[in-house]
């Protein structure tokens, strides 16, 4: 019997049949872009709104949802801190649009999804805080070489003026100033 034509709605249907190419990549942390941000709203529950962040890695793209309820927006504050923009701690408008085009440190870790293996992201971080490539490490492990080598005497620690000086001068301070002047040998 041959197939009957159907009534189907693709209002919603994306081109290409989904924006994301999660190629697998070995775990591990990855210098990631951020290229776009959407308005989405939750497949199991439509009536939940929430941001879909597209990051990129390499060729790949992944996706990073984002929902505004208070358990979740953790993970707000913590892209935008990975992407260098604070987030004080007040009630407040964001725009998500701030952070995209820039980049962030991501974790990748291993997804298994109908059988075929993915990566997906696990967290986000600042990209300064990425590990050093080998090369760096070797030429660091070079340096610490060359330092163990040498014998030079530690160089005096700088000292601080005290409470005891600065009252003698006749100056007095605030507990804020004392406790930025505070070493921590002091403590």
């Amino acid at each position: 019997m041959p197939a009957k034509a159907m009534m189907l709605d693709m209002t919603d249907v994306k081109d290409g049949g989904g924006a994301f190419n999660k190629k697998h990549r070995r775990p591990g942390d990855y210098k990631a872009k951020i290229t776009q941000v959407q308005d989405v709203r939750k497949k199991d529950d439509p009536t939940k709104k929430m941001w879909l962040f597209t990051f990129e890695v390499g060729t790949g793209t992944y996706p990073y949802y984002c929902t505004f309820d208070a358990k979740s927006l953790w993970k707000i504050k913590q892209l935008f801190a990975a992407a260098g923009v604070p987030v004080p701690k007040k009630k407040q408008k964001l725009d998500p649009n701030k952070v995209v085009k820039k980049f962030i440190g991501v974790t990748l870790d291993d997804d298994d999804y109908a059988d075929k293996l993915r990566s997906s992201v696990e967290s986000v971080f600042p990209v300064s805080e990425l590990e050093e490539s080998d090369e760096d490490e070797e030429d660091e492990d070079n340096d610490e070489e060359d330092e163990d080598q040498e014998d030079e005497e530690p160089q005096p620690k700088k000292v601080k003026k005290t409470k005891k000086v600065e009252k003698a001068k006749g100056k007095k301070k605030s507990k804020k100033d004392e406790l930025k002047e505070l070493d921590v040998e002091d403590i």
